[in-house]
Formats: C-alpha cells, structure tokens, sequence
C-alpha cells in the first residue's frame, strides 16, 4: 500500500506504475487518519521517512523501519519498541534542527542516498521474516 497526502498522489502513482503489480495499491490522497490506523493494525510492516506516519504507526501494531537523513533518530524515533531505524550517520547529520530553524544549506541529501533499496530490503526482509 501506498499512502501519502493529496499532494504526493503523482509521485505514488508513478511508484505504483513501477512496481508494475496487482499488489501495489495506491491510497496516496485518499484515506483519513483513522484508515491509516487501521491499515497500520493490519499491517506487519511500514516503511517510511521520518515524519507524521512513522510517529503515528507507533500507536499501532505494525513494525515501523524508519529511514532518517537530515534528522536525527535520537530526538524523532518513534516512541516504540517495533521500530527499526535507517540512519547513516554522517558527520553533518543532523543538518536540520530547531537551531538553525530547519534550514539547511544541503542540497545533496547523501545521509539518505546512502541507504540503499537493497539494505532496506534486506532489513524488511528479515522483520517480516520474524513477525
């Protein structure tokens, strides 16, 4: 499933068109808080950047893996024990905080274009493989 705001319904599409399967539905723009929670509960795994859905599916059953980049885990992890985090630690990570008023002069994101597709998929791998 792929969830997201109203505004990120092309980009949802476009991965939808991608994965090119019956199995990848498309709800960006189309569920409310509450169907997410269910979702969540139905789920055994979400993967997500680090903002409002990750902290949301904390309330919930699923196992949240978490990728974070110019924020850090040790103030925005969710508040659960299901929960992995994606994090390369680079020195200038954090570049975004409430000091600098999250602003940032990067404007090439390496902390996350150095986790690849293949150590979050292995990672999922092996918490569904536990669930």
């Amino acid at each position: 499933m792929l969830t997201g705001s109203p505004e990120a319904r092309a980009e949802a599409h476009a991965i939808a068109q991608a994965g090119n399967s019956v199995r990848v539905v498309d709800l960006a723009g189309k569920t409310s808080i509450r169907d997410l929670l269910d979702l969540y509960n139905a789920a055994r795994l979400l993967v997500t950047n680090d903002s409002g859905p990750a902290q949301l599916a904390a309330v919930t059953n699923v196992h949240v893996m978490v990728l974070f980049g110019p924020e850090t885990p040790e103030l925005y992890r969710p508040l659960t024990d299901r929960c992995t985090v994606m994090y390369s630690h680079y020195a200038c990570s954090p570049c975004v905080s409430a000091f600098n008023q999250r602003k940032t002069e990067c404007n090439d994101n390496r902390c996350l274009k150095t986790i690849s597709v293949e150590t979050v998929h292995a990672a999922a791998r092996e918490i569904l493989a536990r669930a």
